[in-house]
């Protein structure tokens, strides 16, 4: 409509990884210390790290302040906050949608309406990031389930226990959400 203002950009990783580069080196010397962007996440040179004898968690934080002074980027998360153990909601997010062994240093999360733009190859197409939830209808059927409208917010979570539990069989592992009470 006239007069809304799109909010959005695009977001090239190639410089901002070249960016970030050149900020550690300013600090702690003339190595590569960024690996490479991948999926939304920062890789760094773990083994210019250890070499140089810097604290894992303190140069993940120093990137980390660095990061999220970008425009488009919505959060950043280190790797050492997930494995502390010192959660919110959505660091409980990235840790179940993650494995420890492959994940990056840094996990970017963009605004919605940013476009992640590669400067290598430009045949890949623009990624427009839409992150804002979705109102979509959950349909249950089955034998013993009454029908109704449930007129609430039904989160992604209680879905699965809902499932196992009109099934009778055992939730999944990292499932902390109950089943949705009106369709017990």
């Amino acid at each position: 409509p006239e007069g809304t203002r799109w909010v959005g950009g695009e977001f090239h990783p190639q410089r901002c990884m070249a960016l970030l580069n050149m900020y550690l080196m300013a600090i702690y010397g003339q190595k590569n210390w960024v690996r490479e962007f991948y999926n939304n996440q920062v890789y760094l040179n773990r083994k210019a790290i250890e070499e140089a004898k810097i604290d894992l968690g303190e140069i993940q934080a120093r990137a980390a302040t660095f990061l999220q002074e970008f425009s488009g980027v919505e959060r950043v998360t280190t790797d050492m906050t997930l494995r502390s153990g010192v959660w919110n909601e959505n660091v409980i997010d990235l840790s179940r949608g993650t494995y420890r062994g492959r994940r990056g240093d840094l996990m970017l999360a963009l605004s919605p309406g940013w476009t992640v733009v590669n400067d290598d190859n430009a045949k890949d197409r623009p990624k427009v990031v839409r992150n804002q939830a979705v109102p979509t209808p959950v349909i249950f059927f089955g034998n013993g389930i009454k029908p109704q409208h449930i007129y609430r917010e039904v989160k992604a979570v209680e879905i699965a226990p809902t499932v196992t539990h009109v099934m009778r069989i055992r939730s999944p592992n990292a499932g902390d959400a109950l089943p949705i009470p009106e369709i017990r």
